[in-house]
Protein backbone atom coordinates (compact mmCIF):
# COMPACT_ATOMS: atom_id res chain seq x y z
CA UNK A 1 0.00 0.00 0.00
CA UNK A 2 2.91 2.17 0.62
CA UNK A 3 4.57 1.67 -2.65
CA UNK A 4 1.05 2.54 -4.19
CA UNK A 5 0.48 6.10 -2.76
CA UNK A 6 4.12 6.59 -3.39
CA UNK A 7 3.95 6.30 -6.93
CA UNK A 8 0.53 8.27 -7.17
CA UNK A 9 2.24 10.92 -5.44
CA UNK A 10 5.40 10.87 -7.46
CA UNK A 11 2.41 10.86 -10.53
CA UNK A 12 1.02 13.99 -9.35
CA UNK A 13 3.82 15.90 -9.00
CA UNK A 14 4.83 15.20 -12.74
CA UNK A 15 1.41 15.56 -14.36
CA UNK A 16 1.61 19.09 -12.90
CA UNK A 17 4.97 19.78 -14.91
CA UNK A 18 7.02 20.26 -11.72
CA UNK A 19 10.92 19.63 -11.92
CA UNK A 20 11.87 16.01 -11.89
CA UNK A 21 12.18 14.40 -8.03
CA UNK A 22 15.43 12.74 -8.37
CA UNK A 23 15.61 12.06 -5.05
CA UNK A 24 12.44 10.12 -5.02
CA UNK A 25 13.19 8.43 -8.57
CA UNK A 26 16.44 7.08 -7.13
CA UNK A 27 14.22 5.81 -3.79
CA UNK A 28 11.88 4.12 -5.74
CA UNK A 29 14.68 2.59 -8.02
CA UNK A 30 16.16 1.54 -4.79
CA UNK A 31 12.76 0.38 -3.24
CA UNK A 32 12.51 -2.02 -6.57
CA UNK A 33 15.89 -3.19 -6.00
CA UNK A 34 15.26 -4.67 -2.27
CA UNK A 35 11.80 -5.96 -3.14
CA UNK A 36 13.74 -7.82 -5.80
CA UNK A 37 16.32 -9.06 -3.38
CA UNK A 38 13.42 -10.23 -1.16
CA UNK A 39 11.53 -11.81 -3.39
CA UNK A 40 14.83 -14.27 -4.18
CA UNK A 41 16.29 -14.43 -0.77
CA UNK A 42 15.41 -18.05 1.65
CA UNK A 43 13.25 -16.65 3.92
CA UNK A 44 10.41 -15.77 1.14
CA UNK A 45 11.18 -18.68 -0.65
CA UNK A 46 11.39 -21.16 1.59
CA UNK A 47 7.56 -20.04 2.54
CA UNK A 48 7.05 -20.05 -0.77
CA UNK A 49 7.78 -23.51 -0.83
CA UNK A 50 5.29 -24.69 1.97
CA UNK A 51 2.75 -21.99 0.53
CA UNK A 52 3.01 -24.45 -2.58
CA UNK A 53 3.07 -27.82 -0.77
CA UNK A 54 -0.68 -26.84 -0.10
CA UNK A 55 -1.54 -25.19 -3.14
CA UNK A 56 -0.09 -27.83 -5.79
CA UNK A 57 -1.54 -30.82 -3.64
CA UNK A 58 -4.82 -29.87 -5.72
CA UNK A 59 -3.41 -29.39 -8.76
CA UNK A 60 0.01 -28.20 -10.44
CA UNK A 61 -0.85 -24.06 -12.11
CA UNK A 62 -0.21 -23.27 -15.91
CA UNK A 63 2.54 -21.31 -15.25
CA UNK A 64 4.79 -24.39 -14.46
CA UNK A 65 6.15 -25.70 -17.42
CA UNK A 66 6.54 -29.30 -17.69
CA UNK A 67 8.43 -30.83 -20.90
CA UNK A 68 9.20 -34.12 -21.97
CA UNK A 69 12.87 -34.49 -22.92
CA UNK A 70 15.75 -37.07 -23.01
CA UNK A 71 19.51 -38.14 -22.30
CA UNK A 72 22.03 -40.15 -23.31
CA UNK A 73 21.53 -43.46 -21.04
CA UNK A 74 24.25 -46.19 -20.55
CA UNK A 75 23.21 -47.95 -22.87
CA UNK A 76 23.69 -45.29 -25.49
CA UNK A 77 20.15 -45.35 -26.06
CA UNK A 78 18.23 -42.08 -25.37
CA UNK A 79 16.19 -41.95 -22.30
CA UNK A 80 12.95 -39.96 -20.80
CA UNK A 81 13.65 -37.50 -18.87
CA UNK A 82 11.04 -34.87 -17.13
CA UNK A 83 12.17 -31.56 -17.06
CA UNK A 84 10.24 -29.28 -14.84
CA UNK A 85 10.41 -25.10 -14.61
CA UNK A 86 8.90 -22.02 -12.87
CA UNK A 87 9.06 -18.28 -13.65
CA UNK A 88 12.08 -17.80 -12.43
CA UNK A 89 15.40 -19.07 -13.13
CA UNK A 90 17.56 -18.46 -9.78
CA UNK A 91 20.29 -20.62 -11.99
CA UNK A 92 20.08 -23.48 -9.68
CA UNK A 93 19.32 -26.77 -10.75
CA UNK A 94 18.05 -29.79 -9.05
CA UNK A 95 18.82 -33.50 -10.18
CA UNK A 96 15.76 -35.05 -8.37
CA UNK A 97 16.17 -39.02 -8.74
CA UNK A 98 13.08 -41.53 -7.59
CA UNK A 99 13.14 -44.12 -5.78
CA UNK A 100 11.88 -48.09 -6.84
CA UNK A 101 8.79 -47.93 -8.82
CA UNK A 102 7.87 -48.39 -11.89
CA UNK A 103 6.00 -44.84 -12.67
CA UNK A 104 10.18 -43.71 -12.64
CA UNK A 105 10.19 -40.34 -14.18
CA UNK A 106 6.11 -39.96 -14.42
CA UNK A 107 5.69 -40.88 -10.58
CA UNK A 108 2.69 -37.93 -9.72
CA UNK A 109 4.53 -37.84 -6.59
CA UNK A 110 7.45 -36.83 -8.02
CA UNK A 111 6.45 -34.00 -10.30
CA UNK A 112 4.48 -32.56 -7.68
CA UNK A 113 7.64 -32.27 -5.88
CA UNK A 114 9.41 -31.38 -8.81
CA UNK A 115 6.58 -28.25 -9.32
CA UNK A 116 6.93 -27.26 -5.90
CA UNK A 117 10.62 -27.17 -5.88
CA UNK A 118 10.45 -25.48 -9.45
CA UNK A 119 8.27 -22.68 -7.86
CA UNK A 120 10.81 -21.40 -5.20
CA UNK A 121 13.75 -21.04 -8.48
CA UNK A 122 14.88 -24.50 -9.28
CA UNK A 123 14.77 -25.83 -12.89
CA UNK A 124 14.12 -29.43 -12.06
CA UNK A 125 15.28 -32.78 -14.21
CA UNK A 126 13.53 -36.29 -13.05
CA UNK A 127 15.98 -38.75 -14.83
CA UNK A 128 14.23 -42.30 -16.17
CA UNK A 129 16.48 -45.04 -14.13
CA UNK A 130 15.65 -48.07 -16.36
CA UNK A 131 17.03 -50.20 -13.05
CA UNK A 132 15.01 -48.47 -10.45
CA UNK A 133 12.14 -48.54 -13.24
CA UNK A 134 12.34 -52.53 -12.42
CA UNK A 135 12.54 -52.26 -8.92
CA UNK A 136 16.40 -53.40 -9.34
CA UNK A 137 17.96 -51.47 -6.11
CA UNK A 138 21.15 -53.05 -6.66
CA UNK A 139 24.55 -51.13 -6.40
CA UNK A 140 24.44 -51.39 -10.31
CA UNK A 141 22.54 -48.29 -10.34
CA UNK A 142 25.45 -46.37 -8.89
CA UNK A 143 26.96 -45.70 -12.67
CA UNK A 144 23.43 -44.83 -14.04
CA UNK A 145 23.29 -42.42 -11.32
CA UNK A 146 26.81 -40.91 -11.82
CA UNK A 147 26.23 -40.96 -16.14
CA UNK A 148 22.85 -39.21 -15.90
CA UNK A 149 24.35 -36.36 -13.88
CA UNK A 150 27.39 -36.28 -16.06
CA UNK A 151 24.98 -36.01 -18.95
CA UNK A 152 23.14 -33.26 -17.66
CA UNK A 153 26.29 -31.43 -16.32
CA UNK A 154 26.12 -30.86 -20.19
CA UNK A 155 23.13 -29.08 -20.54
CA UNK A 156 23.20 -25.40 -21.75
CA UNK A 157 20.54 -24.57 -19.14
CA UNK A 158 22.66 -26.72 -16.42
CA UNK A 159 25.85 -25.08 -17.36
CA UNK A 160 27.02 -22.18 -15.12
CA UNK A 161 24.08 -23.13 -12.25
CA UNK A 162 24.27 -24.61 -8.99
CA UNK A 163 23.73 -28.09 -9.52
CA UNK A 164 21.96 -30.35 -6.39
CA UNK A 165 20.55 -33.40 -6.41
CA UNK A 166 17.78 -35.30 -4.49
CA UNK A 167 16.90 -39.26 -3.74
CA UNK A 168 14.00 -40.77 -3.01
CA UNK A 169 13.91 -43.74 -0.93
CA UNK A 170 16.24 -45.89 -2.42
CA UNK A 171 17.30 -43.33 -4.84
CA UNK A 172 18.36 -41.84 -1.53
CA UNK A 173 20.67 -44.09 -0.44
CA UNK A 174 22.28 -44.93 -4.01
CA UNK A 175 22.75 -40.78 -4.53
CA UNK A 176 25.15 -40.98 -1.39
CA UNK A 177 26.81 -44.05 -2.63
CA UNK A 178 27.37 -42.04 -6.31
CA UNK A 179 29.01 -39.20 -4.72
CA UNK A 180 32.02 -41.55 -3.79
CA UNK A 181 33.20 -41.89 -6.99
CA UNK A 182 33.57 -40.78 -10.54
CA UNK A 183 31.72 -37.37 -11.82
CA UNK A 184 30.49 -36.62 -8.81
CA UNK A 185 33.74 -36.82 -6.84
CA UNK A 186 35.25 -34.67 -9.57
CA UNK A 187 32.38 -32.42 -9.74
CA UNK A 188 30.66 -32.93 -6.20
CA UNK A 189 27.16 -31.29 -6.51
CA UNK A 190 26.33 -27.82 -4.19
CA UNK A 191 24.33 -30.05 -2.27
CA UNK A 192 22.65 -33.62 -1.91
CA UNK A 193 18.92 -34.23 0.21
CA UNK A 194 17.76 -37.32 0.76
CA UNK A 195 13.85 -38.22 1.81
CA UNK A 196 12.75 -41.57 3.14
CA UNK A 197 16.27 -42.90 2.49
CA UNK A 198 17.60 -46.36 4.38
CA UNK A 199 20.65 -46.71 6.55
CA UNK A 200 20.88 -50.34 7.01
CA UNK A 201 18.95 -52.53 5.44
CA UNK A 202 18.95 -55.08 7.85
CA UNK A 203 17.18 -53.00 9.74
CA UNK A 204 14.74 -51.92 7.28
CA UNK A 205 13.56 -55.69 6.67
CA UNK A 206 12.95 -55.69 10.65
CA UNK A 207 10.89 -53.24 10.07
CA UNK A 208 9.01 -54.67 7.41
CA UNK A 209 9.44 -57.85 9.35
CA UNK A 210 7.42 -56.09 13.08
CA UNK A 211 6.03 -52.58 12.31
CA UNK A 212 7.31 -51.55 15.37
CA UNK A 213 8.30 -47.67 15.99
CA UNK A 214 9.22 -45.98 18.75
CA UNK A 215 7.97 -42.19 18.17
CA UNK A 216 8.89 -39.09 20.88
CA UNK A 217 9.35 -41.92 23.16
CA UNK A 218 6.01 -44.30 22.48
CA UNK A 219 6.32 -47.57 20.80
CA UNK A 220 4.12 -47.27 18.01
CA UNK A 221 2.34 -50.39 15.74
CA UNK A 222 2.96 -49.43 11.73
CA UNK A 223 1.64 -51.74 9.25
CA UNK A 224 4.38 -51.83 6.98
CA UNK A 225 3.59 -50.83 3.25
CA UNK A 226 3.42 -53.98 1.44
CA UNK A 227 5.99 -52.48 -1.16
CA UNK A 228 8.77 -53.07 0.87
CA UNK A 229 8.22 -56.59 0.73
CA UNK A 230 7.53 -57.14 -2.88
CA UNK A 231 10.78 -54.78 -3.84
CA UNK A 232 12.52 -57.50 -1.64
CA UNK A 233 11.16 -60.91 -3.10
CA UNK A 234 11.70 -59.42 -6.35
CA UNK A 235 14.71 -58.60 -6.26
CA UNK A 236 16.13 -61.84 -4.24
CA UNK A 237 14.08 -64.56 -4.70
CA UNK A 238 15.39 -65.74 -8.42
CA UNK A 239 18.75 -66.06 -6.76
CA UNK A 240 18.40 -68.22 -3.41
CA UNK A 241 17.59 -71.57 -2.63
CA UNK A 242 14.40 -71.37 -0.45
CA UNK A 243 13.41 -75.54 -1.18
CA UNK A 244 11.52 -75.53 -3.92
CA UNK A 245 10.81 -74.01 -7.07
CA UNK A 246 9.30 -70.44 -7.52
CA UNK A 247 9.44 -69.73 -11.27
CA UNK A 248 5.55 -68.81 -10.90
CA UNK A 249 6.01 -66.97 -8.17
CA UNK A 250 9.07 -64.69 -9.74
CA UNK A 251 6.43 -64.09 -12.98
CA UNK A 252 3.99 -63.09 -10.55
CA UNK A 253 5.94 -60.06 -8.56
CA UNK A 254 7.41 -58.99 -12.13
CA UNK A 255 3.55 -58.76 -13.38
CA UNK A 256 2.95 -56.72 -10.04
CA UNK A 257 5.90 -54.01 -10.16
CA UNK A 258 4.62 -52.89 -13.74
CA UNK A 259 1.43 -52.69 -11.81
CA UNK A 260 -0.57 -55.42 -13.98
CA UNK A 261 -2.91 -56.31 -11.61
CA UNK A 262 -5.46 -58.00 -13.25
CA UNK A 263 -2.51 -60.32 -14.77
CA UNK A 264 -1.47 -61.03 -11.14
CA UNK A 265 -4.70 -62.38 -10.53
CA UNK A 266 -5.04 -64.68 -13.44
CA UNK A 267 -1.73 -66.03 -12.47
CA UNK A 268 -2.21 -66.34 -9.01
CA UNK A 269 -5.36 -68.65 -9.44
CA UNK A 270 -3.14 -71.11 -11.42
CA UNK A 271 -0.96 -71.27 -8.29
CA UNK A 272 -0.97 -74.46 -5.50
CA UNK A 273 -2.00 -73.39 -2.20
CA UNK A 274 1.41 -73.24 -0.90
CA UNK A 275 2.46 -71.17 -3.82
CA UNK A 276 -0.58 -68.80 -3.45
CA UNK A 277 -0.65 -68.57 0.62
CA UNK A 278 2.93 -67.38 -0.32
CA UNK A 279 2.15 -65.01 -2.78
CA UNK A 280 -0.69 -63.43 -0.70
CA UNK A 281 1.23 -63.18 2.15
CA UNK A 282 4.01 -60.98 -0.03
CA UNK A 283 1.62 -58.60 -1.95
CA UNK A 284 -0.42 -57.80 1.45
CA UNK A 285 2.71 -57.43 3.62
CA UNK A 286 1.40 -60.39 6.38
CA UNK A 287 5.03 -61.79 7.97
CA UNK A 288 4.00 -65.33 7.89
CA UNK A 289 6.19 -67.65 9.39
CA UNK A 290 7.81 -69.18 5.97
CA UNK A 291 8.13 -64.90 4.83
CA UNK A 292 10.58 -64.77 8.00
CA UNK A 293 12.13 -68.02 6.93
CA UNK A 294 12.75 -66.42 3.54
CA UNK A 295 14.58 -63.36 4.73
CA UNK A 296 16.41 -64.93 6.80
CA UNK A 297 17.74 -66.57 3.96
CA UNK A 298 17.97 -63.20 2.30
CA UNK A 299 20.29 -61.88 4.70
CA UNK A 300 22.03 -64.69 5.00
CA UNK A 301 22.88 -65.47 1.68
CA UNK A 302 22.55 -61.63 0.10
CA UNK A 303 24.90 -59.86 3.01
CA UNK A 304 27.03 -58.50 0.01
CA UNK A 305 25.03 -56.54 -2.23
CA UNK A 306 22.74 -55.49 0.84
CA UNK A 307 25.76 -54.11 2.07
CA UNK A 308 26.63 -52.49 -0.56
CA UNK A 309 23.23 -50.24 -0.91
CA UNK A 310 23.70 -50.20 3.01
CA UNK A 311 24.59 -46.19 4.01
CA UNK A 312 25.90 -47.88 7.49
CA UNK A 313 29.16 -48.90 5.97
CA UNK A 314 30.52 -45.86 3.85
CA UNK A 315 27.92 -42.72 4.41
CA UNK A 316 30.90 -41.73 6.63
CA UNK A 317 33.12 -40.83 3.32
CA UNK A 318 30.26 -38.79 2.51
CA UNK A 319 31.82 -34.82 2.03
CA UNK A 320 29.21 -33.02 0.14
CA UNK A 321 26.59 -31.00 2.45
CA UNK A 322 23.59 -33.23 2.76
CA UNK A 323 19.91 -32.47 3.87
CA UNK A 324 18.40 -35.50 5.08
CA UNK A 325 14.02 -35.67 5.47
CA UNK A 326 11.85 -37.92 6.64
CA UNK A 327 8.35 -38.72 7.93
CA UNK A 328 8.10 -39.63 11.18
CA UNK A 329 4.74 -42.14 10.06
CA UNK A 330 6.52 -43.77 7.20
CA UNK A 331 5.48 -47.04 6.69
CA UNK A 332 8.02 -47.91 4.23
CA UNK A 333 11.23 -47.31 6.07
CA UNK A 334 11.36 -46.12 9.48
CA UNK A 335 12.24 -42.41 10.01
CA UNK A 336 15.08 -43.70 12.46
CA UNK A 337 16.94 -44.84 9.74
CA UNK A 338 17.28 -41.22 8.66
CA UNK A 339 18.04 -40.51 12.34
CA UNK A 340 20.77 -42.43 12.22
CA UNK A 341 22.04 -41.35 9.02
CA UNK A 342 22.83 -37.63 10.18
CA UNK A 343 24.73 -39.32 13.01
CA UNK A 344 27.30 -40.86 10.52
CA UNK A 345 27.38 -37.87 7.93
CA UNK A 346 29.67 -35.19 9.46
CA UNK A 347 27.96 -32.30 7.36
CA UNK A 348 24.41 -32.90 7.65
CA UNK A 349 20.85 -31.61 8.59
CA UNK A 350 18.10 -33.44 9.91
CA UNK A 351 14.57 -32.73 9.72
CA UNK A 352 11.95 -35.48 10.65
CA UNK A 353 8.25 -34.45 9.70
CA UNK A 354 5.43 -35.74 11.84
CA UNK A 355 2.98 -34.40 9.45
CA UNK A 356 4.13 -36.39 6.08
CA UNK A 357 4.49 -39.58 5.59
CA UNK A 358 6.33 -41.64 2.73
CA UNK A 359 4.54 -39.85 -0.15
CA UNK A 360 2.01 -38.18 1.06
CA UNK A 361 0.33 -35.68 3.93
CA UNK A 362 -0.79 -37.49 7.80
CA UNK A 363 -4.60 -36.33 7.40
CA UNK A 364 -5.82 -36.65 11.32
CA UNK A 365 -3.82 -33.92 12.64
CA UNK A 366 -5.69 -30.56 14.35
CA UNK A 367 -4.71 -27.34 12.39
CA UNK A 368 -2.65 -26.24 14.92
CA UNK A 369 -0.13 -29.34 14.92
CA UNK A 370 -0.25 -29.10 11.38
CA UNK A 371 0.56 -25.25 11.25
CA UNK A 372 3.67 -26.01 14.26
CA UNK A 373 5.08 -28.83 11.43
CA UNK A 374 4.75 -26.41 8.83
CA UNK A 375 6.58 -23.56 10.23
CA UNK A 376 9.73 -26.00 11.37
CA UNK A 377 9.75 -27.21 7.43
CA UNK A 378 10.21 -23.66 6.50
CA UNK A 379 12.99 -23.37 8.82
CA UNK A 380 14.77 -26.49 7.46
CA UNK A 381 13.97 -25.03 3.49
CA UNK A 382 15.30 -21.85 4.43
CA UNK A 383 18.50 -23.56 5.61
CA UNK A 384 18.41 -25.92 2.27
CA UNK A 385 17.79 -22.52 -0.16
CA UNK A 386 20.23 -20.17 1.66
CA UNK A 387 23.04 -22.75 0.96
CA UNK A 388 22.46 -21.71 -2.74
CA UNK A 389 23.10 -17.89 -2.06
CA UNK A 390 25.72 -16.20 -3.35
Amino acid sequence: LGLRVFISATGVRFSYGLQKPRFFSGLFYFILIKFKAMFNKSRYLSIKYVVSLIRFSKSIPNYIHIEDSTYRGLNNIDLPLKVIKGKKNLKRTLILYPGASPFAEEHPSMIFLGAVLANTGFNVYIPRIPLLKDLDISEKNVEWFQNTFDQLLNRDDVKDTKVSCMGVSYGGAILLKSSLTGPMLEHPPHSMITYGTIYDVHNSLDFVMTGTLTIKGKEVKIKPHEWGLVVCFHNFLNSIDIGYDTLKIQKILKLRVQDKHKEVEDEVKKLDDRERTLVNDILNSNISDEVKRIIDIILKEKIDVLDGISPEKWCHNVKSKVYIMHGANDNMVPYSQSVLLSKHIKNSELFISYLYEHNEIAPKRSIFYKLNELKRLVFFMRKFIRHHED
